[in-house]
């Protein structure tokens, strides 16, 4: 994400759906911010988690200090295999991402 210049971010929230029943399953979330676009140091990262959620949720991220940043990089991902026991066992879960807001 191109913020347009350098400035404070303070917080960032990423809105997912899930719906086991459809194999989308809780991202796992790596965040990268940069001034420059070519040296990225990482904002948060969030672990798999497999609790029950509503179908839209949302990771809000806060620095402990907030950074200054003309770019955010977020990488999103799917698990490579749904556990035993769960809808889609085996087989690789979806991703669905609807905002990601930057304050």
């Amino acid at each position: 994400i191109d913020l347009g210049k350098v400035d404070t971010v303070h917080t960032i929230e990423i809105w997912y759906l899930t719906d086991e029943a459809s194999w989308i399953y809780v991202p796992g979330v790596d965040l990268q911010y940069s001034v420059d676009g070519i040296t990225y140091v990482p904002y948060s990262q969030n672990i798999w988690s497999l609790d029950q959620y509503e179908l839209w949720k949302r990771f809000q991220f806060t620095a402990k200090v907030p950074v200054i940043a003309r770019y955010i990089r977020v990488v999103a991902s799917g698990m490579a295999e749904i556990p035993a026991e769960r809808p889609g066992a085996g087989y690789p879960s979806w991703v669905f991402v609807s905002e990601i807001i930057v304050e």
